[in-house]
């Protein structure tokens, strides 16, 4: 007797339910808010303060591999940035200046009005409206930081290496954490 695992389809690799335009069209419907972009987890619970807590004392664990010298300005990118959430409590108080990626139109609209007093004091470097894997790192930039928050599972495996490899180039001495 021969055990039979799939009856009509063939087993699909994770990768393969992963759609870019679907990921945009879902995003570009949901409210452009700290509750949206948790998933209805914003303000009124203890997920926005308990994420950001968790993070830091994350990056508390490994913030030896970032340290640098005093001339040194320490660069970090926020990808899949949604609104600025994460950059604005987070990463603009460890990093010097931050770059932030979010491919979603009112979501970048939102982040820039968020982000508006740090993009004042020098905080906020580029803010792009691009997909994570569609994003080609500057030659001349190191970044000392890359936080990978909560969109990981949305590209697929292969575009999250290239973009991981053209990170190691472009990142100060080619250390980083992706998170």
């Amino acid at each position: 007797m021969t055990l039979k695992l799939s009856t009509e389809k063939e087993r699909t690799a994770p990768d393969d339910l992963i759609s870019y335009d679907d990921a945009i069209k879902y995003w570009s419907s949901i409210e452009p808010s700290i509750n949206g972009v948790l998933g209805g987890y914003g303000d009124t619970t203890n997920v926005p303060r308990v994420d950001i807590v968790g993070s830091l004392i994350f990056y508390r664990r490994v913030k030896t591999k970032f340290l640098k010298t005093s001339e040194e300005t320490k660069y970090g990118i926020d990808f899949g940035a949604g609104i600025g959430r994460v950059t604005k409590n987070l990463l603009s108080n460890i990093c010097d200046q931050v770059d932030l990626l979010e491919p979603v139109e009112n979501f970048v609209v939102k982040m820039n009005e968020e982000l508006r007093v740090l993009k004042a004091q020098g905080k906020i470097g580029e803010i792009l409206q691009i997909s994570m894997q569609n994003w080609v790192p500057k030659k001349t930039h190191k970044y000392h930081l890359l936080w990978c928050q909560w969109c990981c599972g949305h590209i697929t495996d292969d575009d999250f290496f290239k973009v991981d490899g053209q990170l190691s180039v472009s990142s100060e001495r080619r250390r980083h954490i992706d998170y």
